[in-house]
C-alpha cells in the first residue's frame, strides 16, 4: 500500500511538474504497482506471514527423520510414541503476551512431520500447556484434545546444528493416546 501511495506521488508530481520525458516511466510504475497490489489482496499470498514467504521461496532441504515406536497401554487407553533421533525436526514457537511460554502458532513443521508418519495433519497451534495447567512438568509439552487419532501430545527440547551451532527447538516425542 506504501509502494502505491509513493508510486502514485511520484507520478503527480512528474505531471504537475510537466516533466513529459519521465511521465511514462512514472505511469508505468504505478500501474504495475497497482496491479501488484491487486494481486495481493485477491491471492492468498496475502495472507502469509514472514515464515510462510521463506519457505515458499527458499524451501528446506527435506531430511527423512529417524524415530523409533513404542506401542503400550495404560489405564483404559493404548498408546504410539514416536521418538525422535538426531537431526530432530524443527519447530517454530512464539512467545505468548507476557513472554513466559512459548506457543506453538506455525503447525506447517509439525504438519510435514504427521504426514512423515502417515497421520492426519492438525488444524490449529495450541499453547504451551504449562500455561494453561500452571504446573511446570507441563513446560516443553503441547496438546491437541480434538486429535482424530485420540490425543495428540508433543514434547519439544533444544536441539543444536552440528553444521551451524545454531540452537533451535526441535520435536523429541510424539504420543497418541487412544481411547478403548
Amino acid at each position: 500500500m506504501a509502494l502505491l501511495v509513493l508510486s502514485f506521488l511520484w507520478a503527480l508530481k512528474i505531471f504537475l511538474k510537466k516533466e513529459i520525458r519521465y511521465l511514462f516511466r512514472a505511469s508505468m510504475i504505478f500501474i504495475f504497482v497497482l496491479l501488484a497490489f491487486i494481486f495481493f489482496q485477491k491471492s492468498e499470498i496475502g495472507n502469509w506471514n514472514y515464515y510462510q514467504i521463506k519457505n515458499h521461496l527458499f524451501p528446506e532441504k527435506e531430511i527423512q527423520h529417524k524415530y523409533r515406536v513404542e506401542k503400550g497401554s495404560l489405564i483404559h487407553e493404548n498408546y504410539i510414541r514416536y521418538v525422535f533421533q538426531e537431526p530432530r525436526p524443527k519447530l517454530i514457537l512464539s512467545f505468548d503476551k507476557k513472554g513466559k511460554y512459548l506457543n506453538l502458532k506455525d503447525i506447517s513443521h509439525l504438519n510435514k512431520i504427521l504426514k512423515e508418519l502417515g497421520l492426519p495433519p492438525v488444524t490449529s497451534g495450541v499453547s504451551e500447556l504449562a500455561s494453561i495447567t500452571g504446573s511446570r512438568f507441563d513446560i516443553n509439552h503441547y496438546r491437541w484434545d480434538n486429535y482424530p487419532e485420540g490425543i495428540l501430545i508433543i514434547e519439544r527440547t533444544q536441539c543444536k546444528s552440528k553444521k551451524t551451532y545454531q540452537t533451535y527447538h526441535c520435536l523429541a516425542s510424539l504420543t497418541i493416546r487412544q481411547k478403548y
